[in-house]
């Protein structure tokens, strides 16, 4: 009987898809700095009255507070679950509102960067920039933010008149793009088609309208007119992230450590497969067994992780995981990142060190020698088979013949067994494991029968 068993290594390989739809933006060697004030803690604000249709939750870890001025009237607010604080016609809305007036103008005076008149830029990836168009800005589809690896990208989008999002539509941040770093400016009203998702600060100077479903991850700011909600979820949250994830290749079956550097202080880590969304979620007190957390300065110096100079963690996690595509997400304040902010990776098991087992004979005659040849990858130190009675049948570098090849990263074993089994049919259960590691099952199998002699 022959039977070939692979035996796999893993690979980190960071998926970055770059399609470049308009010139690169050079005319930002100065990023706009856009400071929100008072208005920055309110995730909806509106001006002449907010209405609400169906469960909306507004949070997020910059504020989650709803506000409205001069208006006096909120319709549907038994139906909005908000993090932050309710200011209905009070002395702060009154203050953000006047800081909002202040930001808007701002914005608007920004010198674009890039021509948009009266264009669709959904299928569109932009890199930033300030894009001006005269009338409206429409997004259908997908529009592609690319920060190009630079987390303090600004983006920065001057609508004439309306700002118009289809049914479905979605803004997808790459490459470090931030919803933080990502502003609106609508010279008139802005409509969220249903199902839709957008990132980013909306400062509209008339009304705002989220329609069913409809998502943002920023906030919703109306000048002078009304915000009307409909079953929406509103996040506006200081958007850390996580910044890099490696691993250090291990051997199929086998836990090994992935090294994820996040920012500030993450409540917990989760690792997402977004073939069957099954995901391992980590939190700080798992034990140092499986997670591990270093703290450290703007300049990488080491810090409690409670420290007010901290500015990034690394999560050292031992993890095993199957092959598939997947996304680093971390949680801050009870919040998770979004999918399509998270840091995405690929796990492939390569067919670099092939394990083989080879028998002289399918059937095997009770009394005489099963004779194998295994290869493994050069680090396993034992190999075990695990009977269907539980027992195991371990073999080692130190009682069995093997030899290394070090340029293919190889080790062949060779084991001959007597069979003194009674005549059935069997199946071993092949486990491997290094010297730093306790034997891990490959899910892989061999299957012989035992005949009278």
């Amino acid at each position: 009987m022959k039977k070939t068993i692979k035996v796999f290594q893993i690979f980190l390989a960071i998926m970055l898809v770059v399609i470049l739809a308009v010139p690169s933006i050079t005319g930002l060697a100065a990023q706009p700095q856009i400071d929100l004030g008072l208005s920055s803690t309110f995730a909806v604000m509106g001006a002449s009255t907010i209405t609400n249709t169906g469960p909306t939750t507004v949070t997020g870890s910059a504020g989650g507070d709803v506000g409205l001025y001069p208006g006096t009237s909120i319709t549907g607010l038994a139906s909005i679950t908000m993090s932050g604080i309710l200011h209905q016609t009070d002395a702060a809305a009154m203050a953000a509102q006047t800081e909002l007036t202040n930001v808007y103008n701002t914005v608007a005076l920004i010198t674009p960067t890039a021509n948009i008149d009266a264009q669709d830029i959904g299928g569109l990836t932009l890199l930033p920039g300030v894009y001006r168009s005269a009338s409206s800005i429409g997004i259908t589809g997908v529009l592609t933010l690319d920060a190009q690896g630079d987390p303090e990208a600004v983006f920065v989008f001057q609508a004439g008149s309306t700002l118009i999002t289809a049914a479905g539509s979605r803004v997808e941040l790459i490459n470090g793009a931030r919803p933080s770093r990502i502003y609106w400016q609508v010279g008139s009203s802005a409509t969220l088609g249903v199902g839709s998702h957008l990132a980013g600060h909306v400062f509209a100077l008339a009304s705002i309208t989220a329609n069913t479903g409809a998502t943002v991850q920023g906030q919703l700011l109306a000048l002078n007119g009304a915000v009307t909600l409909d079953t929406n979820t509103i996040t506006n949250s200081f958007d850390y992230r996580v910044i890099s994830a490696e691993f250090n290749n291990p051997y199929f079956g086998q836990n090994a450590p992935i090294i994820i550097k996040a920012e500030s202080r993450p409540d917990k880590i989760q690792i997402y497969k977004l073939s069957d969304d099954t995901t391992n979620t980590y939190t700080r007190s798992i034990g140092s067994q499986v997670v591990s957390i270093q703290g450290f300065d703007i300049n990488n110096n080491k810090v409690d992780t409670f420290s007010s100079n901290l500015a990034y963690e690394i999560w050292k996690i031992n993890v095993k995981l199957g092959e598939g595509n997947y996304v680093i997400r971390a949680k801050y304040n009870n919040i998770w990142n979004t999918i399509l902010e998270s840091k995405s990776f690929s796990l492939i098991y390569n067919v670099k060190n092939p394990f083989t087992f080879t028998t002289d004979k399918m059937i095997v005659v009770r009394g005489t020698n099963l004779v194998f040849t295994a290869v493994t990858a050069i680090n396993v130190s034992k190999i075990q088979f695990v009977l269907p009675d539980g027992s195991t049948m371990t073999y080692a570098t130190s009682n069995t013949g093997f030899v290394d090849n070090a340029a293919a990263g190889t080790r062949t074993w060779s084991v001959s067994k007597t069979i003194n089994l009674s005549s059935n049919d069997y199946t071993w259960v092949l486990r491997t494991r290094t010297p730093i590691t306790s034997f891990s099952d490959t899910g892989l199998s061999v299957d012989f029968t035992v005949v009278p002699h």
